[in-house]
This record gives C-alpha cells, sequence and structure tokens, in this order.
C-alpha cells in the first residue's frame, strides 16, 4: 500500500523561471544547502569545498536524465518534461526500500505573465522506509513546504504570493 501527497503554492514569478530553477543543478544545490550566492561562493574558497557543493545536487536535466538532490539523500529519473508547464520523476529516499519509487509532478501553472501557481503530486509514497519508520508520506509533503518551497523563497528570492 502507499500514498500521495499534494503541495501548493503561488510565487510571484514567472513560470518560466521556477521551471528552470527546478532543472539547474546550482540553483537546486542553493535550495538545498540553503546559503544564498554570496555564502556559497564564500565557502567554495575553501579547499574542497567546490566539489562537495558542486556534487551536493546533481542532475540531468532531459528526458531519462538522473538527478540527486540533498547529497543523494533523495534520487530519480525525470520521466517527462513539457517546457515550462511541467515535471514528472520517478523520485524516492535512500531510507526507503532498494528499487521502490514514487511518482512526483510538478506542474507550473502560470496564472497570468507574472504569477506562477506550483502544484506538486507525489502518489506511491510508501507507509514506511526500510528501517520500519511510519509516516513517510509527513516527511515529504514537510520536505517539499521546507526545503524546496520555503527555500524557493527565502534562498533563491522568488517571492510567494501573499
Amino acid at each position: 500500500m502507499a500514498t500521495e501527497i499534494h503541495v501548493e503554492e503561488v510565487f510571484a514569478v514567472p513560470a518560466h523561471v521556477l521551471y528552470e530553477a527546478f532543472l539547474d543543478s546550482h540553483q537546486m544545490t542553493r535550495v538545498g544547502l540553503g546559503a544564498p550566492a554570496e555564502i556559497m561562493l564564500y565557502k567554495w574558497q575553501f579547499a574542497g569545498a567546490f566539489e562537495y557543493a558542486l556534487s551536493w545536487n546533481a542532475q540531468d536535466p532531459k528526458v531519462g536524465g538522473n538527478f540527486s538532490w540533498m547529497n543523494k539523500g533523495i534520487e530519480g529519473e525525470v520521466t517527462a518534461l513539457t517546457t515550462n508547464k511541467e515535471i514528472q520523476m520517478k523520485w524516492r529516499f535512500a531510507e526507503w526500500e532498494a528499487g521502490v519509487y514514487s511518482n512526483v509532478k510538478i506542474t507550473f501553472d502560470a496564472e497570468d505573465c507574472d504569477t506562477t501557481r506550483v502544484i506538486i503530486e507525489q502518489s506511491g509514497i510508501p507507509l514506511t522506509d526500510k528501517f520500519q519508520n511510519g509516516n513517510c508520506d509527513v516527511r515529504v509533503r514537510e520536505g517539499w513546504r521546507q526545503h524546496i518551497i520555503d527555500r524557493f523563497e527565502k534562498v533563491l528570492g522568488y517571492p510567494r504570493q501573499k
């Protein structure tokens, strides 16, 4: 048995900006680390930090391309792309049983030229991870909110519509 989640947020940003950010390794690294560009550049000046920051998030933004976020805590494959409108992925936490993937659909609904509703739908989330910890759906939902949506505003500077 599996569960699903739904997360929605409206940003005062054009759809193409949000779509491109989700597919850009550098932007997702900034989001994952919760660090503005200035802090990231400062960290990169230390020995080894550059390689660490680059490996934090890797993605091949094409259908069939693999990705890993949060230092390989999340991994998967891009299954469909509709430019500036939708991203679909096979997605999994590293703590899930081997071979268990959920399906993610991220929709970018342009409400006007400068406002976009981002809708994240994820299905096939297992009830427990490989350590028998429950509430995987809660962890997934909170992860999207705290580590992606909130940081798109705080780190990338993309304001939510009030």
